[in-house]
């Protein structure tokens, strides 16, 4: 018999233990507590960057941040504690978001943050634990070794199966490709000597086609090595969901069910025809919006029922998040990134579209895109 088993601590040890729940869901959470919010990313390795040469050093720039910016003293407080909790060894970086009630957030992820910051606000800043979730691709690693596969899992909720099969190839395809398929992986990687994992990958890529994606790894001295292997393929997977989010975008765009650009993108999320919000890497400028209570309450210029001034992308992501619209941080590809860095598409509901025409003819005509005037004209 060829038996499999969910015991492979040595392993999970390097892979992330990450929460599975939707992480909109979450962050829908943390809003229903009133700000304002301390929102803090650092590095946790020892690497140098702004901030600093050790985790010790961000710590104490975090601190001196959020004072500078009037966090009050039981804040900055929580936050630091929430900081310096044991973090799991494959994590390299931490997040945190607080209010005057405590902390709402604490995660980690196996990548360096894109930027450390700190940052006392009206809202909080979101972007960074969203894209980590995106990564968070539900993964099936297997592990051959003689008449014994060893399973581990990373992002796949509720794994505990343990199950036995003759040591075939293709009953091995069998039995893993069902496992597949009850657990929605994206991602199935499969490690051991290459006389074992070649024609097991084979048979598996014949039984799940294009269900999920099959990779071997045979090269590894240790678990340390193959979880870096795997991390290495989530991200592969990662980065060919972004390339693909961008084209899906700019097929939406022709058929007129997306936006793009800073104005059109704030009319469709106070119209509530965003389906989806698509935030890319140039949009983290200076620019800043004005928000209020309300989801829809977003605008370009402060009015009476938009009090808050807040940087552009986090009043965006905000809006998205309160209005339960997926959220997208997605990273170029050469040229292939929607104006401004942001972009949405949209329901194809004529009364909503009608309004949101009506938005944007409202708008100064400098701020509109070519192919959007020609749409309304």
């Amino acid at each position: 018999m060829f038996t499999i088993s969910t015991d492979l601590s040595a392993l999970t040890r390097w892979i992330p233990a990450v929460q599975t729940e939707p992480m909109v869901r979450r962050l829908q959470g943390v809003l229903d507590s009133p700000g304002p919010y301390a929102s803090v990313y650092l590095s946790t390795r020892g690497q140098p960057d702004a901030w600093g040469r050790t985790f010790a050093e961000r710590l104490v720039k975090a601190r001196q941040v959020l004072a500078a910016t009037g966090a009050p003293a039981t804040v900055v407080d929580q936050v630091q504690c929430a900081l310096q909790r044991k973090i799991p060894d494959w994590a390299a970086s931490v997040a945190v978001v607080a209010a005057p009630g405590g902390v709402l957030l604490v995660e980690h992820d196996y990548r360096p943050p894109t930027r450390p910051m700190a940052a006392w606000a009206p809202i909080p800043t979101f972007d960074q634990v969203l894209e980590w979730g995106q990564r968070r691709i539900s993964t099936l690693i297997v592990e051959l070794d003689a008449d014994l596969a060893t399973v581990a899992s990373y992002a796949v909720p509720g794994f505990d199966r343990s199950l036995s099969v003759r040591h075939i190839p293709d009953d091995m395809a069998m039995v893993l490709g069902n496992l597949v398929g009850r657990s929605k992986a994206e991602l199935l990687v499969v490690s051991g000597s290459s006389d074992e994992v070649v024609p097991t990958v084979a048979a598996l890529k014949r039984y799940v086609g294009d269900r999920c994606r099959v990779v071997g790894e045979d090269r590894f001295t240790d678990r340390g090595e193959l979880a870096q292997a795997v991390l290495r393929h989530v991200g592969l997977v990662s980065a060919e969901n972004t390339l693909t989010c961008l084209r899906e975008h700019r097929l939406l765009s022709a058929m007129e069910l997306a936006v793009e650009g800073v104005a059109e993108t704030v009319s469709a999320l106070r119209s509530g025809l965003a389906e989806s919000l698509i935030v890319s890497e140039s949009a983290w400028s200076d620019q800043i919006i004005w928000v209020g209570e309300r989801s829809d309450q977003i605008s370009l210029t402060p009015t009476d029922y938009t009090p808050l001034q807040v940087r552009l992308p986090d009043g965006l992501i905000r809006s998205a998040v309160l209005q339960r619209v997926p959220v997208e941080i997605r990273w170029a590809f050469g040229s292939i990134q929607p104006r401004d860095g942001l972009a949405a598409t949209v329901r194809d509901d004529q009364k909503a579209l009608a309004d949101l025409h009506q938005q944007l003819n409202s708008l100064p005509i400098g701020q509109l895109s070519d192919n959007l005037r020609a749409s309304l004209s």
